[in-house]
């Protein structure tokens, strides 16, 4: 059964939806996989089901869906989550058991965020702030980085650029901006990674991906 719920994801056709919201409430133990199937329908009467469960232990599945349908109710549901201050007794500079939740809370928001494809300002904010604050977990500055160059048109991919050519900011946070180089190219700032490639200095993860 789990297998043909994965082949409608796969199939993605519209008329799925009916029948997998269906399944949804019929068969909990199978929700991730149908989530991800919903997400692949395009069909947006799932979004408030699937919004409740950015709540549960599927997060993954409910966010990338909801990112797949561009529900946008789901949109500044996930950014809220992003934010270090919003919890404040967990120390995320030295991942450990109490902060893992949290972690994983904000990861998936992230990935989910992503597959809007737009380079919300209030987004990209908060992107950059988590990969440059020194007390947050570096995993959540790499995947920021991803993202950042996942939703990045023209003036996001020069920001990321100027934030990795600057050699007085910390290795650690020109790395995790250069994560998010290759994820979608642009030919006309592209010409300016040559530097970058060119000079001995450049640390080796920011040549590579350069």
């Amino acid at each position: 059964a789990t297998d043909a719920i994965d082949s409608l994801r796969r199939l993605a056709n519209p008329a799925a939806a009916p029948a997998l919201l269906e399944l949804f409430d019929k068969f909990p133990y199978r929700k991730a996989a149908i989530m991800r199937a919903l997400g692949a329908t395009g069909a947006t009467e799932a979004g408030p089901k699937l919004m409740k469960e950015l709540e549960g232990d599927d997060i993954a599945a409910a966010a990338r869906a909801l990112g797949q349908l561009k529900y946008e109710p789901a949109f500044s549901a996930m950014l809220a989550t992003l934010p270090r201050s919003k919890y404040k007794d967990i120390d995320f500079s030295r991942p450990s058991v109490p902060s893992e939740m949290a972690y994983r809370n904000r990861l998936e928001a992230m990935q989910g965020l992503a597959l809007f494809a737009r380079p919300d300002e209030k987004l990209v904010k908060e992107l950059t702030v988590i990969i440059e604050d020194p007390a947050d977990d570096f995993r959540l500055g790499e995947v920021a980085g991803a993202v950042l160059g996942q939703i990045a048109d023209a003036g996001v991919y020069q920001l990321m650029l100027t934030k990795i050519m600057d050699a007085n900011l910390d290795e650690r946070i020109r790395t995790a901006y250069a994560t998010g180089l290759w994820r979608k190219p642009n030919a006309e700032v592209s010409v300016q990674l040559m530097p970058l490639v060119k000079a001995a200095d450049t640390p080796a993860a920011i040549k590579t991906a350069a």
